[in-house]
């Protein structure tokens, strides 16, 4: 089945991911596979065979970005291939697979990736789905020989099953299990609800507890040999390369795979057969509640013209009656479950779940376009939509697709058992489609697909979304809703929205006053004060970011004005822009990448986007319509309202430290139920215009600037158009907040396995744009010893997260955030409670500095790819100083005696602070002084 890679949208309508594995995963295809043969390549841009032990690869040339590569070993082996007594040893030995090889001596896997600015865990460097274990690498092409010795380490039986390196990754894989114990159980019962008995569910990649504790070595080690085959392998090799010399590389590396023989394949689980229901009230991913009907079938046995022809139109038909129930920018249909079925859904955003109404709208658009079918101009308009995504998301210059997009296609056309096609013949294959498909057709392949008797109907509730409006469901009362509405003689079909534009009449241009070079693009100042400092485009495949930064914030209110401050962005994303509806503003953006979002932090705020650099216009127009004032709206009140009761914390940077402060200076979640019954929608407005309203406040940075001189032109239109408005009143002097004199929070948990560390840094300093980047390589630094110390010899920890973040109304933080069993409380304080005081102590080494430059020269490097982010960096650095700080050069940004020197000033006792929960027992504040005075030895030492 061709597929469409939607690249570039935020999809957040549903958790594909969780179908498969626990874990993060930078791959978001829609599993399905692409149109034009590898061999169209030429040879010394692709090289594809197989090995004589049945192992297949495919390399390929391709310098977008230069300096990289992409590795991929796919592996047919997960879940679904373990006996009832070994479940959880695929994902088991996944983990092994970092410990030791035949090439690599404990520490050294860890040390190599972290040598390619890698790190263990939050590069996502492999995953265990039901069908399969993935590991992927993206390294220097001067280290790929290097990269392809670990990947045939772990491909042809190189893995070492080091009797204490188990030990440590079955706790380390039981301290995962604990974490996600509740999200795992509800993924279960989801893909239960798919299929005929419960095989899916009860085959979680994470495994059984007592599976992972206890199964013998031996046990796990065969499960190894047998399943680790060539003919279940495929490799993947793209990037900066020259193909033929690592096609001849691998051939000698991968020669020791073992042939096999293969066990059998397990036993495709059958579906249901039947149309279930299923409710999940703490859907973690979703952005907003929602109610799906999705249809499942077999995947087709083969895929000639007729089989593509007949799934196009089932795409269109979707499609078609998604636009009637309300466009969704980035929806696409159609899912590849597993390698036997896949999953046609539709999706109705609904605060109310699954209540009779909901399921009433989304059923009787399903059953009208049944009966009734689709018009010519509806057929038409959609097949130009399709179109659209087709070429937006599938450019024919290749130099537009990165490694890891190629990569990433290349995986799934290799897991369903599919060829690779090119964006060229799959564009004409569209044509194709396009002109043997007609409104007979469509109505047909809706009639056909919305017959398939395998449904589910999901209602998922978003948790930042009030829970006692949102209702379950069951299939009694689907069952009810269906006959009902069958009975009925005439349906509601629904309308699709009509196709809008953002702006039907453009601005008059503002003036660019002064033009200003700077390392890598310029600054333009506007007549209305505004200042845009712009990037140009670093590679053809680097899509446009935007960052508009103000100081003020939430702080920049006064304290009756908080509530409604922070409401300023939810009320946006509801009440519309520039006079049209969300709906319209979502159906003008359908088929682009473009997104935009309003956001106020504690003492910053501002708008963010994102875009493809074609789309400069539509991100300008955007960003335009957003500043302007918003109308007094009831409705997009109570949305906003419910939003900041869900918690507004989780949508801030400053959250990370709001536990040190008191209520009565930080200016969040410290409303009652009085204040949001008073708060006005006028109140709101007025607050937007105080945020927004003085564009000599503005910093705006546009990043993946292709043509400078159309950027002039339209920032001029868009940006230099917009008129000041007075503010209400005068903004509040900026202030430092005090945080509390208390260092140590939480308590005991009763029952809890597992216990959980917040240590936060907290230095109240002033700060500059180099500091940022000593804060960010001293907090990966310590996450770095931590992992060493928690994880890799204690096994206490699955993982460390870390952050930093930089606030003139704080000063300068660091967080660092684990878990472990609840009775290891005590030796994971003293162990980090050691390692941050040697690193304020002793500063860093010279290869933790060697590292560091590492890390920051790959951040730097894939900043082309993350778009949000370099917006971000270049808004905030020149703030902090001016053009010259705009010269992304880690050598010279930081040295490792001002490393020494910021662990020693920031490290200090007085400024960390410990958030624990589950330990038993009281420990407060001087212990910690206590345990600083007289630290415990560190792990390793």
């Amino acid at each position: 089945m061709w597929c469409v890679f939607i690249m570039a949208r935020i999809i957040f309508f549903f958790p594909w991911a969780f179908l498969f594995s626990m874990k993060s995963v930078r791959l978001f295809c829609l599993l399905a596979a692409l149109l034009l043969p590898c061999s169209a390549m030429a040879a010394d841009v692709v090289r594809e065979g197989s090995l004589a032990n049945g192992l297949n690869y495919m390399v390929r040339s391709h310098a977008t970005p230069t300096d990289k590569v992409e590795l991929r070993l796919l592996v047919r082996a997960g879940s679904m291939h373990e006996a009832d007594d070994e479940r959880g040893i695929a994902h088991l030995v996944e983990h092994l697979a970092f410990g030791r090889t035949r090439h690599f001596a404990p520490g050294e896997v860890v040390d190599f990736l972290n040598g390619q600015g890698m790190r263990i865990g939050s590069d996502s460097n492999a995953y265990t789905f039901h069908h399969f274990t993935n590991y992927q690498l993206s390294v220097n092409p001067d280290v790929t020989e290097r990269a392809m010795t670990l990947l045939a380490d772990w491909a042809d039986g190189g893995i070492v099953f080091d009797p204490a390196i188990v030990a440590r990754e079955r706790t380390i894989v039981l301290d995962e299990m604990r974490l996600g114990e509740a999200q795992s159980k509800g993924y279960g019962e989801y893909l239960d609800a798919m299929f005929a008995g419960s095989r899916y569910g009860e085959r979680m990649p994470i495994g059984q507890e007592a599976v992972v504790r206890d199964l013998p070595l031996e046990r796990i080690e065969a499960f190894y040999r047998r399943h680790y085959v060539g003919p279940r392998m495929t490799l993947l090799v793209v990037g900066d390369i020259d193909a033929a010399r690592v096609e001849a590389q691998l051939k000698q590396a991968f020669a020791r795979v073992p042939a096999g023989p293969a066990p059998d394949e397990p036993a495709a689980v059958a579906l249901s057969g039947e149309r279930r229901s299923f409710t999940e009230f703490q859907a973690q991913w979703a952005r907003r509640s929602q109610l799906n009907w999705a249809w499942l079938e077999a995947q087709p046995v083969s895929r000639p013209f007729e089989q593509e022809l007949a799934d196009y139109q089932r795409v269109l038909a979707m499609m078609l009656v998604q636009a009637r129930l309300g466009a969704e920018p980035g929806y696409w249909p159609l899912v590849n479950l597993t390698p036997q079925y896949r999953q046609w859904i539709l999706l109705l955003n609904s605060k109310q779940g699954g209540d009779r109404a909901t399921v009433e709208r989304l059923y009787g658009t399903i059953e009208a376009a049944r009966r009734d079918g689709f018009g010519d101009a509806e057929v038409a308009d959609g097949k130009r939509r399709l179109r659209e995504l087709i070429e937006a998301n599938h450019p024919l210059d290749a130099a537009r697709w990165t490694s890891a997009a190629l990569a990433d296609q290349y995986q799934v056309a290799a897991l369903m058992r599919d060829n690779f096609y090119e964006p060229a013949q799959l564009h004409a294959l569209f044509d194709r489609f396009a002109e043997q498909t007609d409104a007979a057709a469509v109505t047909e392949a809706w009639r056909s697909l919305s017959a398939q008797a395998s449904q589910v109907v999901s209602a998922w509730r978003a948790p930042s979304e009030n829970a006692t409006t949102f209702v379950g469901i069951d299939d009694g009362e689907v069952a009810q809703v269906v006959a009902d509405l069958g009975a009925r003689d005439k349906l509601e079909a629904g309308q699709a929205a009509n196709t809008v534009q953002l702006m039907d009449h453009l601005p008059p241009s503002g003036q660019i006053t002064a033009r200003e070079a700077a390392p890598g693009g310029g600054v333009l100042r506007l007549s209305n004060g505004a200042t845009v400092v712009w990037q140009r485009q670093r590679s053809p495949s680097e899509q446009m970011g935007l960052l508009l930064m103000i100081e003020g914030g939430q702080l920049s209110a006064t304290r009756p004005e908080w509530l409604a401050t922070a409401a300023v962005p939810f009320y946006l994303n509801e009440v519309g822009w520039g006079g049209l509806s969300r709906d319209q503003v979502q159906a003008a953006l359908v088929g682009k990448a473009t997104t935009m979002w309003p956001w106020v932090d504690l003492d910053m705020h501002g708008l963010g986007g994102t875009a493809r650099a074609e789309e400069l216009e539509t991100l300008l127009q955007l960003v335009h319509l957003q500043l302007l004032e918003p109308p007094p709206s009831a409705v997009a009140r109570d949305y906003a309202l419910s939003r900041l009761k869900g918690g507004s914390g989780e949508f801030l940077g400053a959250a990370s430290w709001q536990r040190l402060y008191a209520p009565q200076v930080w200016p969040y979640d410290n409303w009652k139920d009085q204040d949001y019954r008073l708060l006005f929608p006028l109140e709101v407005v007025t607050a937007h215009r105080n945020l927004y309203g003085d564009p000599a406040r503005w910093t705006v940075a546009i990043t993946g600037v292709a043509d400078p001189a159309r950027l002039e032109a339209l920032v001029a239109r868009y940006l230099g158009s917009v008129a000041p408005r007075t503010p209400s009143r005068a903004a509040p002097a900026p202030q430092r907040l005090q945080a509390y004199a208390q260092h140590v929070y939480g308590g005991s948990q009763p029952g809890k396995r597992e216990a959980s560390f917040i240590w936060r840094v907290m230095a109240p300093e002033d700060f500059n744009g180099d500091d940022a980047w000593i804060a960010y390589s001293l907090v990966d630094i310590l996450r770095q010893r931590l992992m060493a110390s928690l994880r890799f010899e204690q096994g206490s920890a699955y993982g460390v997260a870390a952050g930093h973040g930089m606030f003139r109304s704080l000063g300068v933080g660091m967080w660092l955030r684990t878990s472990g069993p609840a009775e290891a409380c005590a030796r994971t304080i003293e162990t980090t409670v050691a390692t941050i005081g040697q690193l304020a102590r002793e500063g860093v080494t010279d290869a933790e500095f060697q590292m560091a430059q590492a890390r920051s020269r790959k951040w730097v490097a894939d900043l082309p790819q993350m778009p949000a982010d370099y917006a971000s960096a270049i808004a905030f650095q020149y703030g902090m100083g001016g053009t010259a700080a705009l010269a992304f050069d880690p050598a010279k940004r930081y040295t490792q005696a001002q490393l020494d020197a910021a662990a020693a000033r920031w490290l200090a006792p007085e400024h960390l602070y410990l958030e624990r929960n589950g330990c038993a027992g009281t420990w407060g504040d001087h212990d910690l002084a206590a345990l600083w005075q007289a630290p415990a030895r560190v792990a390793g030492q």
